[in-house]
Parts: structure tokens; C-alpha cells; sequence
């Protein structure tokens, strides 16, 4: 049998997807009564399959970590008889990395609000461009056109023009 998501060979004795965590079980079931069984509803948006931790738990275990990395380093340090002073590169490097988990987090939600708002669109509005937006002001998407060449459009009685007349006359 194949997964019907990632077209991955599951064995029909398994409950989830090795490779993407789609519940096996729900679709055999499904097969299995000829398409008329009802099908559960995906797991909460807060979570994609093949993630055991939502993003904020994430960002929670990754300061968590920055936060003991001295005292880690420091336990290894002087457990391998290496110089105490090791665990200070961990303390220097803490603010940098707390700084980094909170941005991906606010990435990693705000790309998972993106695609939840992408999925909601219907087909036609997904297809058709979308004005680009900055803060509260809307840039139109195409600009109107604009005259650059300042000689496209001589009007009468010009420098050239004259000048032109002036040259015939002489003749």
C-alpha cells in the first residue's frame, strides 16, 4: 500500500505515515467501505504533522537551553579537566541566540498564518495578484505611465523650432 499524501510504501499493519504522519488507519477505513465512511478532521492547527512541538514550545526548550548552556559547559569543562573559563563562551553567546529563537519563532508563525490564509482562499482569488501592503498603506500593483523623455513632446515655438526657421530664412 502507498500513502495517498506523500505516495510513500507504508506497510497496512501501521497506524501513521512513516514519512509525513497522515493516520493510515482513517484512509484504509475509508477503502475499506467504498468511500462512504466519514473521515476525522486534521490534527489542531497549532501543529503540523511529523512535529511532536508546537513552535512556542520550541522557542520555550530553545531559551530554556541558552539559558543552561554555561552551567552544561561548565559541567563538561570541568569534568574533562579543561579550563574553567570555557563556560563564559556560552554566557556571550546567550543574548544572540535568544534574540534568533524569538525571531524564527515570530517567521515560523507568521508563514503558518500565511498558508492558513492561502488554504482559506478560494481558487480564483488565489490566482489573482494581490496588492502588496506595508503597515496600514496599499501600493498599487502596476504604476501609471510616466513621460521621461523631456523631447517627445516639443511644443510650438521652442528654442528649435525657431532656431529652424531662423536657418531656412537665411538661405
Amino acid at each position: 500500500m502507498f500513502c495517498p499524501r506523500c505516495g510513500a510504501s507504508i506497510n497496512d499493519s501501521l497506524k501513521y505515515c512513516r514519512n509525513c504522519g497522515l493516520p493510515i488507519s482513517q484512509v484504509s477505513s475509508y477503502v475499506a467501505t467504498g468511500g462512504t465512511a466519514n473521515i476525522a478532521p486534521p490534527s489542531a492547527p497549532g501543529t503540523h504533522s511529523g512535529e511532536y512541538l508546537t513552535p512556542k514550545q520550541r522557542l520555550v526548550l530553545t531559551i530554556m537551553l541558552m539559558i543552561l548552556s554555561p552551567a552544561i559547559f561548565a559541567l563538561i569543562a570541568e569534568s574533562l579537566g579543561l579550563h574553567p573559563g570555557i563556560a563564559s563562551i556560552p554566557a556571550v553567546l546567550m543574548p544572540v541566540g535568544i534574540i534568533w529563537a524569538v525571531f524564527h519563532y515570530k517567521a515560523v508563525v507568521r508563514r503558518r498564518e500565511m498558508e492558513r490564509q492561502y488554504i482559506t482562499m478560494s481558487p480564483a482569488a488565489a490566482r489573482t495578484p494581490q496588492t502588496p501592503q506595508v503597515g496600514a498603506v496599499h501600493y498599487p500593483t502596476a504604476l501609471p505611465p510616466h513621460q521621461t523623455n523631456p523631447l517627445a513632446e516639443v511644443p510650438p515655438g521652442s528654442v528649435v523650432e525657431d532656431e529652424t526657421r531662423k536657418l531656412r530664412e537665411e538661405r
